[in-house]
């Protein structure tokens, strides 16, 4: 196993062991879109199998909010990029494994 996926592994288990708090999670931005698109967050690029542009830059997204700390955020990018796109595996297993209480 690498070490990124290690280390990834590890920020998983430290996120969803955090419990963030789902109510929080509830509000939408004015586009009806369950996360802004933020920029300034840096280049991590995680590629997904998808064929939209908005899931993989939800996604990536996420995975930079998660390194960042910030879960509620990072679990509000991964659910905008499992809409978008629910046949998106890696979105859609980033939702249970980030945050169980979250579903």
């Amino acid at each position: 196993m690498s070490f990124q996926t290690v280390a990834l592994m590890v920020s998983l288990l430290g996120a969803w062991s955090s419990g963030q708090d789902a109510a929080s999670l509830k509000h939408t931005t004015e586009a009806g879109r369950l996360a802004p698109l933020l920029d300034s967050l840096g280049n991590l690029h995680v590629p997904v199998a998808t064929s939209s542009d908005d899931t993989q830059r939800y996604f990536d997204q996420g995975m930079r909010l998660i390194y960042a700390f910030n879960h509620a955020e990072a679990l509000r990018s991964f659910r905008e990029a499992a809409r978008n796109d629910d046949r998106c595996a890696k979105a859609c297993w980033a939702l249970p494994t980030y945050c169980e209480r979250c579903r």
